[in-house]
């Protein structure tokens, strides 16, 4: 069931183009990560939903209401932002309670809603702190809380975890989501983080330059990204120049016949067009140099340039003919097991059903 729906939104700012035609549908329930770099949108088009901007053209419904033209005092909606936006000389309670206060609710059923609330987000026995006796993240929470105290029908989370420290980040991130899996609400979230995304939204809308670029469940958007932003986005990707061939799966890259599975060419290519072969670091497998491949396909011959330590990863920079072209990344135990050192000549293998295509644009 779509409850919030968002249609041909357009928003300018004099001759800027901030949001161009944005369409989109969220179901009851539903977490959506709103993902792109600064500038693309995502932030405007929250505050669209929230009515804090106005859009030069478009409507949205809300649970099939068209609150459109609506002011945001009379549409049903909390909001985190990233600065906690807390009233300093209110305690966490205080802070919790202040929309309550204003719906007439009796100060026994208040009292009782800020102290579940306060349980809700793992903040029991610290109602009485002020803002600036609380970390970060408490204070993230006591934000959170107060956003959901009025029971909204939308919560809207403008990069709530931006301002934090990364194993705060961590942490919270699971928070958040569990908690919104128990309430239920429908969630939005802008963010620019990656990993937010991935491991938080149900679907992920990938933004840039005021449009969407793709909609999808994290696994779709990482395995199966529908353009070159996206895929570079999203991930680290290698991009290698090839041109089309006469049979559909086969292309030519460094002098070389490279074969992709599913990847008849797009759009009716003819032979020679340029095209680029995408694949994900961790999908590039090197070959142990003792050993002869099995497979002597999508083979490449690359000098190791640079190892780059990243923890449980090692990240390997080959040259190909001289130029940085490829990185691989294999799991500390497999980098050990190959003894690399920098200059060594490695065989690189591409696993056809790891290689998407993408035309030149």
């Amino acid at each position: 069931m779509t409850y919030l729906q968002i249609s041909e939104i357009t928003k300018t700012f004099g001759k800027f183009t901030a949001l161009q035609d944005i369409s989109l549908d969220v179901a009851q329930s539903e977490f959506i990560c709103l993902l792109g770099p600064s500038g693309c949108g995502k932030t405007t088009l929250l505050r669209v939903i929230a009515g804090l901007e106005t859009q030069d053209r478009g409507r949205i419904y809300q649970n099939g209401k068209d609150i459109t033209r609506l002011p945001a005092s009379k549409r049903d909606f909390g909001i985190v932002f990233q600065s906690y936006a807390l009233f300093p000389n209110l305690t966490a309670a205080q802070n919790i309670a202040f929309g309550l206060q204003n719906t007439g609710l009796q100060r026994a059923k208040v009292r009782d809603r800020v102290q579940e609330l306060l349980e809700l987000v793992g903040l029991s026995g610290m109602g009485q702190k002020f803002p600036s006796q609380l970390s970060g993240g408490q204070q993230q929470r006591v934000s959170l809380a107060r956003a959901i105290a009025l029971s909204p029908g939308l919560l809207l989370l403008d990069e709530p975890l931006s301002a934090l420290d990364a194993q705060v980040r961590a942490s919270l991130r699971q928070e958040i989501r569990s908690l919104q899996k128990r309430v239920g609400i429908t969630t939005v979230m802008v963010t620019h983080d990656q990993v937010e995304a991935l491991t938080m939204a149900d679907r992920i809308v990938v933004m840039n330059k005021g449009e969407i670029e793709q909609v999808g469940t994290p696994i779709q958007i990482y395995c199966e990204p529908e353009t070159p932003f996206v895929a570079n986005f999203i991930g680290s990707m290698n991009f290698l120049p090839a041109s089309v061939t006469a049979n559909p799966h086969k292309f030519s890259c460094f002098e070389q016949i490279f074969e992709l599975l599913n990847s008849e060419t797009k759009s009716g290519s003819t032979a020679g067009t340029q095209v680029s072969l995408a694949i994900r670091p961790e999908d590039v497998q090197i070959l142990n140099p003792a050993l002869s491949p099995a497979d002597s396909t999508n083979i490449l011959e690359t000098q190791l340039a640079n190892i780059e330590y990243m923890g449980s990863v090692h990240r390997l920079s080959l040259n190909i003919a001289g130029e940085p072209k490829l990185i691989a990344d294999l799991s500390a135990d497999v980098a050990r097991n190959l003894e690399l050192s920098e200059g060594m000549s490695i065989k690189a293998h591409l696993p056809p059903d790891s290689i998407r295509l993408f035309n030149h644009s």
